[in-house]
């Protein structure tokens, strides 16, 4: 097994996030993040799971951080740290910056932008197969291992919240 996200490396299986894993990801990403000056948001099958309905099967944890940017510096510095906590707590965090969350009431033609810390995620699983994963739209590098996007397509991820209309597509984590 093997996992790959830009710079940032991971050898293990990512276990399935629960809700205990989820609160000491937090728990570390607030300890080692102090000033952290972002609203942050739990997003995805796991925000369902813990807050809506309906129960989903996931393998990853989706994270998005919102506000206005002081600092490229320290942004890729949250990011980094966010992904680097979940490869210690063995779960998948899939982290961005984002000027909005997509849900299933997202139009298409809306304007959506994002920053992440990587181009390609790679991945091999415990059978061998590989995945390769590359960022399309627009994409500018801020500074190195920094990427502003913008023009990416959103057709799938909007398809995807709306066969699961999520009754809770997003929560606010109070930090």
């Amino acid at each position: 097994m093997f996992h790959r996200r830009g710079e940032i490396f991971s050898h293990s299986e990512f276990l399935k996030p629960t809700s205990e894993l989820f609160s000491l990801w937090l728990r570390d990403f607030i300890m080692e993040n102090p000033g952290f000056d972002y609203d942050i948001y739990l997003t995805g099958a796991l925000c369902e799971n813990l807050f809506g309905e309906v129960k989903h099967d996931t393998r990853d944890v989706d994270i998005v951080f919102i506000g206005q940017i002081k600092n490229r510096a320290i942004l890729k510095k949250y990011l980094d740290s966010a992904f680097k906590i979940g490869i210690r707590h063995g779960i998948l965090i899939d982290v961005a910056w984002r000027n909005q969350i997509l849900t299933f009431l997202s139009n298409p033609r809306d304007f959506h932008e994002k920053i992440v810390n990587y181009l390609d995620v790679e991945h091999v699983d415990e059978n061998g197969r590989k995945s390769v994963y590359t960022l399309d739209g627009t994409i500018t590098q801020l500074m190195s291992g920094l990427y502003y996007v913008t023009d990416f397509d959103t057709t799938k991820a909007l398809e995807k919240t709306k066969e699961r209309s999520y009754s809770v597509p997003y929560k606010k984590i109070k930090i």
